[in-house]
């Protein structure tokens, strides 16, 4: 879906507010160099570009956020089935470890 006007602009607040720090384009405050840089290239362009760029800068950082999302979800999935091994392992060990405590004197060499 094409975002134009408004709903570009409402989309593209909503994602960066709760994100990141208030970068002011009229006094520069608490913009890093990249979006300076940006600024600059976009000042030139015309409103039908500048809502294209930042359609496809939110497209891009949704995308990014998804993946994020699916990783996450992949690394907690994976630390799980770990867990689930350490613990039966650790089940073992302790089974070992008691047979190894009754086991007879002459078997002290191990």
């Amino acid at each position: 879906a094409m975002y134009t006007g408004p709903k570009t602009k409402a989309a593209m607040a909503a994602f960066v507010e709760d994100k990141l720090q208030v970068c002011d384009i009229d006094s520069l405050e608490g913009c890093t160099e990249d979006q300076v840089q940006l600024l600059s290239d976009l000042s030139s362009q015309s409103a039908a570009d500048v809502y294209q760029v930042a359609h496809e800068l939110l497209e891009q950082a949704l995308q990014v956020e998804k993946e994020m999302a699916d990783r996450k979800a992949e690394f907690e999935k994976a630390t799980e089935a770990s867990e689930v091994q350490l613990f039966a392992l650790m089940q073992r060990a302790m089974v070992a470890n008691a047979v190894l405590t009754q086991a007879k004197p002459e078997r002290d060499d191990l």
